[in-house]
Formats: structure tokens, sequence, C-alpha cells
């Protein structure tokens, strides 16, 4: 987050996706702007994302990176089409860390219950 940062208040909303417990809520408009731009494709990219890191015995950048450009390739998308509704669902913000670092600070159940819960907001 450092090199996102300027201020504290950039600090403070890029920090808080880590420090808040479920339920997670994501502001509407970018719902809409975003996981409902195109519905039926963000559903199947947010479902299969969540499949796929599911299946994962480790969690890690190194494991969950090629998992995630699998689900991009399957749908013959750029990953960017993966990642960036998934930085939604996650930190409910269009600007964060890498996918990667994020999912793994995270951790396996949240990241996971919060892209299912994302994947539901897009239909």
């Amino acid at each position: 987050m450092k090199e996102r940062c300027r201020t504290l208040d950039d600090v403070a909303r890029l920090a808080r996706p880590y420090f808040t417990q479920l339920p997670f809520t994501i502001d509407q408009t970018l719902v809409d702007a975003h996981l409902k731009k195109d519905p039926t494709v963000t559903h199947a990219l947010l479902t299969d994302a969540s499949a796929a890191l599911a299946t994962l015995s480790a969690w890690t950048p190194e494991a969950i990176e090629p998992a995630l450009r699998a689900v991009a390739e399957k749908h013959g998308v750029a990953a960017g089409k993966v990642f960036q509704p998934m930085r939604i669902a996650l930190t409910a913000s269009t600007v964060s860390p890498g996918i990667f670092e994020v999912l793994v600070q995270l951790g396996r159940d949240v990241s996971l219950k919060r892209l299912n819960e994302a994947a539901a907001l897009a239909t």
C-alpha cells in the first residue's frame, strides 16, 4: 500500500478491507459500474476464480497466480478482466496492492467468502 498512499486518509481507505470483518459491503456505485456492467461474464469469472482458488493446497502468490491466469485463459480474456472484479470483491475499491498479495493477506476463508458474495451481487 505504501507506494499508493500520499496521505493518512489514503492509508485508512486502502487498509480498511484488511480490518473489516464480514459482512463486507461494496458501495452500490462500484457494484453497478463494475460487477453489473456485464453481469453474466463477471459472475462466471468470479465463480471460476473462486473455484480455482478453493482447490489450491498452498495459499501463496506463487500458487495463486497461475490458477487465476488459467481462469482468464479459459474465458479468453486478459488477466486484468479477472483481477479487477476480484479487486472490487476483495477490497471494495478499484485500487489496491497486487491481487495476489491481497488474497494472501486476507486469507483463504475471507477471500473466498468475499468472492462468492460479489459473484452473487453480479447477477
